[in-house]
């Protein structure tokens, strides 16, 4: 069996970013009205600041990446995955130990465990880095590929990882 030699390049979808900025706006409108009615010292004030930083992070990196969709955001080489969102250095395929799903709130995360050494080559993003312990104690103990906002789909970026990996083991790379 051979690696399948097409290079697969994903890019971000429009729509679908747009579709997530009017989600967060009305977020940020909501942390921002809790957060002036709400006494500083009491607990509604910390979730509205808490709220308000997550999602006006999350509308600003939306509007962000909605400017620059024509960029490939995921590139999948016959022997490695590069998600530009996430890390720097392309991942090998025979770095990827499991490939699993995680759910939260209706969203279906993409869960590599890759080999330390491999984690530490990827250069990952100081979001990713930031957020990886408390994703590992949510129970999305790896590196996180999200399909939100990207052109793939969910099901469709899943399956061709999974035909990766396994097409890079079954050579013994």
């Amino acid at each position: 069996m051979t690696i399948d030699s097409s290079t697969i390049e994903i890019k971000g979808s429009p729509l679908k970013l747009i579709g997530l900025l009017l989600l967060a706006i009305p977020l940020v409108g909501g942390s921002l009205l809790l957060l002036s009615s709400a006494s500083p010292a009491s607990f509604e004030f910390f979730i509205a600041l808490v709220g308000l930083l997550l999602f006006g992070a999350a509308m600003v990196i939306g509007f962000w990446r909605l400017f620059n969709t024509s960029t490939t955001e995921i590139t999948i080489t016959p022997r490695t995955i590069l998600d530009r969102r996430i890390w720097t250095n392309p991942l090998p395929w025979t770095a990827i130990e499991d490939v699993d799903v995680w759910s939260t709130h209706g969203q279906k995360i993409i869960v590599l465990t890759v080999t330390p050494e491999a984690e530490a080559a990827m250069g990952l993003s100081k979001m990713a880095a930031w957020s990886r312990p408390l994703n590992a104690k949510l129970g999305a103990d790896g590196v996180c590929i999200t399909a939100q906002g990207l052109k793939m789909g969910h099901a469709e970026l899943l399956e061709t990882i999974i035909a990766r990996v396994n097409a890079a083991r079954s050579l013994g790379d």
